[in-house]
This record gives C-alpha cells, structure tokens and sequence, in this order.
C-alpha cells in the first residue's frame, strides 16, 4: 500500500519514490509508488497535477485503497515527483472554506452536507434545506469571520472514537479527522490549508434549489478575488454606460429595462395599427413578405390577413438569422418544404416555421 505523503506534508512539493508497478492500460499507464504526494480523486474532490520524472500525470485514482497515478509514458526504478502546487492550494483553500461552510450550516441549521464538488471549472455543496437569501447572506457573513479570526485547521487519527461526534458520509472504522475549533469536525481524506486565515475571501456567486435541497457554489482565495476583480470592473463599466453611480446601479438598470420595454409595447401597438391601415390594399394578396416583427405582432397580421382573404394566406416575416412564416394551407406548406428547406410544422389550417432564405421561387 502506497504511503500517503499528502496527509502528513500537504505543503510539501517535491518527493521522490520507487515504482512498485507500471502495467500499460488502453492508452495510459498505470503505476503505483511506494509512497506519493499525488491526492487521488476523491470525497469529491478532483485529483491533483504534476509530473513524475518530467512526465505529466494525467490522473491520479484510488482503488482498494491502493493510489494509481496514469501517465502516456512507462515508468520504472526511482522517481521524482513535482506536485502543481497552484492547483493543489487552491483545492486546499476550497475544500477548508467548503469545512466551514458545512460546519456552521450544520450549527446554525442542523442540517448536513449531502453532496461536494470541488472540480476544476466550478465548487459546489448541496445541503438537505431550502435556503434563503437572507439565510445564504448570513451563512456567508459567518464563513468569512471564521476565516479572518484565523483559526487552526488540525487533521489527525484516533485509537478511539466512540466518544468523538463528527461530520461523516461513509461509516469508517478509522477515519482522519479535520478539526476546525468550535467550527467543525469532520471525517475528510484531503489536503487542508493550516489555518482558515489562508482560505482568503469566501463568497457564494450563485444557489440553486435541487430535489435534496440547495446547492450552493463557491469561490475562495484567488479565484474569489479574481470573480470580484470581473464583476467590479463590469459594474465600472455599466455604470459609466448609464452614467451612474455604482451604489444606484441596480436601480437605473431596472429604470433602462423598464424604459425599454415600454418602447417595445409602444413599437408593437405602432406596428398593429399600421397593419391596421395596411389590411385591405393586401387582402387580396396571398404571399406577403414583411419587415422583422415580432411573433406576437406577425401573428396579429396573419390573423387579420385571413379573416380577409378567401385564399390561402403566407406571411412571411424577415427575422436577424432567418425568415419566420405563417401559413393557412396544409397543401401550400408541403410544397413550400419541396422547394425550401423548412423547419416547423403545424395541424388543420395552421402552419409555421423558418426559411434560411427567401427566394423568387417562393414567390412563384
């Protein structure tokens, strides 16, 4: 069995090894050490980065307790190996921030973890509660002062646990506890940072609600000052667009939305009434073909078109990618899928769809 460097030294970046085996698999190489710093993927966390004598690992898996690590090149005799460790301490500052987070909202809400993400596009913990946004804000605000009064993070193993209550998925006979004081304690295989000050800035960018609960994502650290640094700077932006300031941004973007919309209302009931005008030079027309409407304004013309018209009637109205049509006529509709490429559909004296083109033999 591989010993495991990565709980004793998760600081460290370097190590050498022996291969204990390498066997080729598909495409890889599968190889297991003696010893390792690689943290295989694992309680949900994704694994880490590096390379072993130059070669890139690709993966790192645990089976039977047995820690492979996958390359596209052999590997035998002694090994050095370098850990990436700019990925290795963002998991640690995540899966320490993801220990607080847990721990109060099980103080607070008496309600566990119930699922963790930690990958490398997106964080992510699901707790079995419906989740407000007042009780996400005040969860956030409590993380955040647990971080900055810098408090230990300590992980060990007991000869005894009958006495110990502990946050755990799996029921294991002797699992490695992470202590975080008066904050958490919790069964955890991973990597940690040594005190919460290191985890830095915490912020929960977005929830979502799911069958079990809420799921929550999460940033820490770096990544956390880099989605703030984003967001910032497009507030920045926004408000010099609107010439505001940032504290009325909200305000003005609902007033800009609010003005938009009614410019629309006042477009499409400008739109109705010219058709209004426009309905008897074309009702004796059976193909008309008209400026972008929307659908709600081309139905309107449609409707009217046939109330007049004894034929069949086609609208056809000129859309940014395409051409939307409306159509009265089962029979017409199937030659017009002869002659065009159609998408759409339809039942009875009802038909519609889009045109990537509108062309003469539409007309003929």
């Amino acid at each position: 069995m591989s010993l495991k460097l990565y709980e004793q030294e998760p600081y460290q970046t370097t190590f050498h090894s022996h291969v204990a085996s390498c066997v080729k698999k598909d495409e890889l190489y599968d190889i297991i050490l003696d010893q390792t710093l690689f943290f295989p993927e694992e309680g949900g966390q994704t694994c880490d980065k590096g390379t072993l004598n130059g070669i890139d690992v690709v993966d790192v898996q645990i089976i039977n307790d047995e820690i492979h690590h996958y390359t596209h090149s052999a590997l035998n005799g002694d090994v050095q190996g370098i850990i990436d460790w700019t990925h290795r301490y963002t998991n640690m500052q995540h899966h320490t921030g993801e220990h607080i987070l847990s721990g109060l909202i099980h103080k607070e809400f008496h309600v566990d973890n119930v699922g963790f993400h930690l990958g490398y596009n997106e964080i992510t913990a699901d707790y079995a509660m419906d989740l407000n946004n007042d009780q996400i804000k005040r969860i956030e605000a409590l993380v955040n002062s647990v971080i900055f009064s810098n408090k230990p993070v300590k992980s060990y193993y007991l000869e005894d646990y009958s006495n110990m209550e502990y946050r755990a998925k799996l029921d294991l006979d002797k699992p490695r506890l992470v202590e975080i004081e008066d904050v958490d304690l919790c069964a955890c295989c991973a990597p940690h940072v040594k005190s919460t000050i290191e985890v830095g800035l915490f912020k929960i960018i977005k929830s979502m609600k799911i069958k079990k609960g809420t799921r929550l994502f999460f940033l820490c650290g770096k990544l956390a000052y880099e989605d703030y640094v984003l967001k910032h700077d497009q507030s920045i932006q926004i408000s010099n667009q609107l010439s505001s300031n940032i504290e009325a941004l909200s305000f003005n973007v609902q007033r800009v939305l609010d003005e938009n919309y009614a410019l629309k209302q006042r477009i499409k009931q400008l739109n109705k009434e010219m058709i209004d005008h426009l309905i008897i030079e074309h009702k004796e027309n059976q193909i008309i073909l008209c400026d972008e409407l929307d659908r709600d304004t081309q139905l309107y013309y449609y409707n009217k078109l046939v109330s007049f018209s004894d034929n069949y009637v086609l609208l056809v109205s000129k859309q940014k990618d395409n051409y939307r049509f409306m159509i009265n006529s089962k029979d017409i509709f199937l030659q017009l899928k002869e002659r065009h490429p159609v998408r759409g559909g339809g039942k009875n004296d009802f038909f519609q769809g889009t045109l990537d083109t509108v062309n003469e033999q539409l007309f003929d």
